[in-house]
C-alpha cells in the first residue's frame, strides 16, 4: 500500500550454484537503519562513536523498568546525549531473541534490530515508551469500551504511534490474512525527539491464500484476539480512520493488483517462463509446515496457482468490504449512527475547507442534489428539529 515508509526493495532472480540451476528466488533487502533504508537517526553511530570497540566482546544484563517488565540491555556502555532515537525494533511472539530486547505487561516480546547493542538507559527508555502505547491501546472506561487514552500519562495511543500508518499496516495484514500479522515479524520505528511508525513491512510469504499449517480461507479472522488489532479496531477514532481509509483508497489499491492486466498479471508475464523452469525443480508449496496436510499443492501448474491467487483476493476483498463499509445513512456525515446538529456543522466546516478526520463526504449530501453545500446543512437541521 502507498504511504508504507522504507517498504524493502526486491527482486527475483534465477539463482546458480556452482553452475548447478538452483531455482527462482526473491532478493530483498534488510530491514536496518541506514539512509537507504529506514532514514532515521543512526543511534547505533552515535554509541560507536563515543565507546572504543562497541559491539566486540559484548557483554549483556537483565534489568526492570519501571513498569516491572524484563528487559535485556548491553552492559558497559556510555550514553549519547540523545537517547530517543532511533530506534528499530520488532514484535516477536512471546519472547525476543536478539542481544537487546524486552517484554510488555501483555506478554509480548519485542528485539530491538537497532541499535543492535544498546546501553540499560537506551532499554529502558524505548521499553517504556512502547508500553505506554501498549496501554494507551487497551485502555478502557468504566463500561469497558476502549478509549485509546493513557490515564496514567494524559496521551492518546496516537500521541505515541502515527495513526496513519498504524491503519495501512492494519489494512494491509486484513488483505492478505495474515497468519504472522501483529503476532510476530512487525517493525516499528523511532526517530530522536519524535514519536514511533509502524513499519517497513516485513515477512509476508505465507498470505493470499497460503498459511503455515492450513491454507487461509479468504473469510479468515485475523482481527479477533490479535494483538494491538482487536483492541484498536474497537477505537472510535482508529474505526472512522480506518473504514474512510479502506473505502477511498485501498480498495482501488486492491482491485488493481488483482484485476485483468493487473499488478499480478504484469509479473504473471515476466515470471511465467522462469516459473517452468522453477517447478521443474522444486514442488508447488500450498501451506509451509512441510508435515501439514496439503503441504505440496498436487496437479498444480503456475497458471493454475496465480488464478487461484487472483480469485481468493478478489473473494478476500469483497468479504472485507462488506465487513467493513461503513453502513450509515445521509447526513450521518461523522458515522457515529446518529444525524444530529454535529454532522451539520462539519458539513459547514467542509465548505469552508476544514479536513476533519470524521468527516466522510460520502453522506454529506443530504437533499440529494449532487452538490454539498449549506443547504444540506440547514437541511439537517430542520430534520434534527423535526425528530
Amino acid at each position: 500500500l502507498e504511504g508504507i515508509d522504507w517498504s524493502p526493495y526486491t527482486e527475483q532472480v534465477e539463482v546458480y550454484l556452482n553452475g548447478e540451476y538452483r531455482g527462482v528466488y526473491l532478493i530483498t533487502e534488510k530491514n536496518s537503519v541506514d539512509e537507504t533504508s529506514v532514514d532515521i537517526t543512526d543511534l547505533e553511530e552515535s554509541y560507536e562513536d563515543i565507546n572504543p570497540g562497541y559491539g566486540q566482546n559484548v557483554t549483556t544484563d537483565i534489568a526492570y523498568n519501571d513498569y516491572n517488565c524484563e528487559y535485556k540491555y548491553t552492559t558497559g556502555l556510555s550514553d549519547p546525549e540523545n537517547i530517543t532515537g532511533g530506534y528499530l525494533i520488532e514484535l516477536n511472539k512471546t519472547e525476543y531473541d536478539e542481544i537487546n530486547g524486552f517484554k510488555t505487561k501483555r506478554g509480548k516480546g519485542v528485539n530491538i534490530k537497532s541499535p543492535e547493542w544498546s546501553s540499560k538507559n537506551a532499554v529502558k527508555y524505548i521499553s517504556e515508551y512502547y508500553q505506554e502505547f501498549e496501554d494507551a491501546v487497551y485502555a478502557v472506561d468504566a463500561e469497558g469500551k476502549y478509549t485509546g487514552y493513557n490515564q496514567a500519562t494524559g496521551k492518546y495511543f496516537y500521541d505515541y504511534v502515527d495513526i496513519d500508518s498504524l491503519v495501512k499496516m492494519v489494512v494491509l495484514h486484513g488483505i492478505g490474512a495474515n497468519p504472522d500479522g501483529f503476532i510476530s515479524s512487525v517493525y516499528f520505528n523511532k526517530d530522536a525527539d519524535g514519536i514511533m511508525y509502524i513499519g517497513p513491512i516485513w515477512d509476508q510469504d505465507i498470505t493470499l491464500g497460503t498459511g503455515w499449517s492450513i491454507a487461509n480461507p479468504y473469510n479468515a479472522d485475523v482481527y479477533t484476539n490479535r494483538y494491538l488489532i482487536e483492541a484498536l479496531m474497537q477505537i472510535p477514532v482508529f474505526q472512522q480512520k480506518f473504514a474512510k481509509y479502506f473505502e477511498n483508497t485501498a480498495e482501488g489499491i486492491i482491485e488493481d493488483v488483482y484485476k485483468d492486466g493487473g499488478i499480478i498479471d504484469n509479473h504473471y508475464d515476466i515470471l511465467y517462463k522462469n516459473a517452468e523452469m522453477n517447478y521443474t525443480l522444486w514442488p508447488y508449496i500450498k501451506v509451509g509446515y512441510p508435515k501439514a496436510e496439503g503441504h505440496i499443492w498436487n496437479n498444480a501448474n503456475y497458471e493454475l496457482v496465480v488464478s487461484d491467487m487472483k480469485e481468493w483476493l478478489g473473494n478476500r476483498l469483497e468479504y472485507l468490504k462488506e465487513k467493513f463499509n461503513p453502513k450509515y445513512e445521509l447526513g450521518d456525515v461523522n458515522c457515529d449512527g446518529v444525524i444530529n446538529t454535529i454532522d451539520a456543522v462539519l458539513i459547514l466546516r467542509y465548505i469552508v475547507d476544514y479536513q476533519d478526520d470524521n468527516f466522510n463526504v460520502k453522506f454529506a449530501d443530504f437533499n440529494n442534489d449532487g452538490k454539498v453545500n449549506t443547504v444540506d446543512a440547514v437541511d439537517i437541521l430542520k430534520y434534527v428539529v423535526s425528530q
